[in-house]
């Protein structure tokens, strides 16, 4: 498919209609460019650290939608499109849902695997501080997000002055929880809090996230 020079041309109507303000988030209309990437708009709560920003890349010749939690940043592959009338009808149906579920965890949004997990009745505010060794909480259970792969962050420690995290999830592939460490920007491995279920995840998280949070202070001071 050929590339198209202006990805907004005769776009104006859907971009005209976008409400300025929704479930917290602020539109941003101001275009921009990076490398191969236009971004066309964006929809961002910078109290929360959550934003959604359309693009188009020129490299692939589509329309995406790239979601940013914290330090987290993908794209979901639901909103990938060349054609710009399709790519118009997924955000027409998705993206105020999106920005909802970003907002706050919807359970009947959720797949059936990770519902049936019930996180969304644990009483975690015992286990899960909201600060730790200069570490803040940033997701929690309450604001869970769908990822890439099957995953859902449920738990993220940052530090964001030095682009670190002791993040957790759950992946519905694996019906496991685990956790992985950023360090300076650097993604690595932890098998510390890998769990098959939620019990034995509080187990772990109870013993060794204290000294998890800790440990990843040393590293990063």
């Amino acid at each position: 498919m050929a590339e198209i020079k202006d990805p907004t041309e005769g776009w104006q109507p859907y971009l005209q209609s976008l409400p300025p303000v929704y479930a917290g988030f602020s539109l941003d209309n101001e275009p921009g460019e990076a490398g191969p990437i236009q971004r066309i708009f964006a929809y961002r709560n910078d109290e929360c650290r959550r934003s959604v920003t359309i693009v188009y890349d020129r490299s692939t010749v589509e329309f995406m939608l790239r979601v940013r939690v914290g330090l987290i940043e993908f794209c979901d592959v639901r909103f990938i499109h060349p054609e710009r009338d399709r790519f118009e009808a997924s955000l027409q149906t998705g993206l105020l849902q999106l920005l909802d579920s970003l907002q706050c965890c919807i359970p009947e949004r959720m797949e059936t695997l990770f519902r049936n997990k019930k996180l969304h009745e644990w009483d975690y505010e015992s286990v899960l501080p909201l600060q730790s060794h200069g570490f803040s909480r940033v997701v929690c259970p309450a604001n869970c997000v769908q990822v890439t792969n099957g995953s859902y962050l449920i738990i993220d420690y940052s530090d964001y002055a030095c682009d670190s995290s002791l993040r957790f999830f759950f992946n519905i592939f694996r019906d496991d929880f685990y956790a992985e460490l950023l360090v300076r920007g650097v993604p690595q491995a932890t098998k510390l809090f890998d769990s098959p279920n939620l019990k034995e995840l509080e187990s772990r998280l109870r013993g060794s996230l204290d000294s998890g949070l800790r440990d990843l202070r040393d590293r990063v001071s």
